[in-house]
This record gives C-alpha cells, sequence and structure tokens, in this order.
C-alpha cells in the first residue's frame, strides 16, 4: 500500500467536525459532540447538508450556518466581511516589534516561494518526431483559504497562503477565519492578511 493510499484510509477513519471554541463551554459541547458521532459514515452525510444549504440557498445558508457553528448572528452577508476599516485598526494597533516578525516571515517565505518559483520556467524542447512543445505553468486566477481561530490566532498561516499565491500571479485571494465572540477577527491576522496581500477576508468558520 502506498504512502497516499495509507494516508487516504486513516483521514477517512476518522470523525473530523469544525468546532469555534471560544471558552471551556464551548470546548466541553465540541468533546460532547464528538463522542455522539459512533459512526465514522456520518461526517460526510452532515458535510453534504451543509454544502448543499450554501448551494441551494447562498448567503442566506452561510448566515444560518454561522449561528450555527459560531455562535454569532449577523443580520446581512455583507456583515459576514471584514472591512477594510477594521484591517487598518487592526494593523494600527499591533506593536511595532509584533509588525516586524510578520514582516520578516513574509520576506522569508517571498524568497523561498520565488526560488521554487524559479523551477518552473516556461522550457521548449521538440519531440523525436519533430512537434515543438511549450511546458508553461500559469497561476489560478482566484484561491480561498482557511484560518483556524478560537482560541488561539494563526497569522503565520495567512502568510503562508497569501505570499506564495502573491508571488505566483493569483489576482484575488479570499481568507476565512471564524469570527470571537465579540465577531472579531485577531488583530495579528488582519494584519498578516495586509501585509500577505489578500483581497478580502471573511468572518466565517464552520460553514
Amino acid at each position: 500500500m502506498t504512502l497516499v493510499l495509507l494516508f487516504a484510509k486513516l483521514i477517512s477513519s476518522l470523525n473530523i467536525l469544525r468546532f469555534s471554541i471560544n471558552d471551556v463551554d464551548d470546548a466541553r459541547k465540541a468533546i460532547s459532540a464528538l463522542r455522539a458521532i459512533k459512526n465514522p459514515t456520518e461526517v460526510p452525510s452532515r458535510v453534504a447538508e451543509i454544502l448543499a444549504a450554501v448551494g441551494t440557498r447562498g448567503d442566506s445558508g452561510v448566515l444560518d450556518l454561522t449561528r450555527k457553528f459560531d455562535s454569532q448572528t449577523l443580520a446581512k452577508p455583507d456583515d459576514l466581511l471584514v472591512t477594510s476599516q477594521e484591517i487598518e485598526d487592526a494593523y494600527s494597533r499591533m506593536d511595532a516589534s509584533s509588525i516586524n516578525a510578520l514582516k520578516a516571515v513574509a520576506r522569508q517565505i517571498r524568497a523561498v516561494t520565488r526560488n521554487q518559483i524559479s523551477r518552473f520556467k516556461e522550457k521548449r524542447f521538440v519531440t523525436p518526431l519533430g512537434f515543438r512543445i511549450i511546458e508553461r505553468y500559469v497561476p489560478l486566477e482566484r484561491i480561498g483559504g482557511y484560518v483556524p481561530g478560537g482560541l488561539a490566532a494563526y497569522p503565520s498561516t495567512v502568510l503562508m497562503i497569501c505570499i506564495p499565491a502573491r508571488t505566483a500571479g493569483v489576482r484575488e485571494i479570499s481568507i476565512a477565519s471564524p469570527p470571537r465572540s465579540d465577531r472579531s477577527i485577531p488583530d495579528s491576522v488582519l494584519a498578516a492578511a495586509f501585509l500577505g496581500g489578500a483581497s478580502r477576508v471573511y468572518k466565517i468558520g464552520g460553514a
């Protein structure tokens, strides 16, 4: 059995659920919900229900799921989007040493990415039958990334999503991260989104 197949079998045997854990009570609820799932086959069906809700009801479905999974009651779809002012305010609240640390990490990731991309330059060659072949790698038009939330903040995840994409030439980068109890996203995450060049940030977790 190959390592990939072994990994796939391992993943398929796990009970995987997403929870936004903001306090001890939320943690207990999360553990109870996990214990309630006796059959791993229930997980795909629950995921399918979420996909169907979003696919058929659009923004309304996302708002209901955000209420269910993230315990956030938002009035309209626009409330899911972090405003540019919120991002600017978060950046301004960060101390200089933290901003400098994020910038240093960003430079490191960008340097590694450029080195990786250099291996994928356009290649031209002629086959034995005389066909001229051009091999070219092009970036995706847009990508989306998920940044975990809850008790911890993961600005490094934001940078690892955004900077390789921007360096490769991706034009649109959307980030989703679960909001805290006060409907906010951690300052460090928003500052990293700004430095990484994220196009938009959404306050969406479990949905």
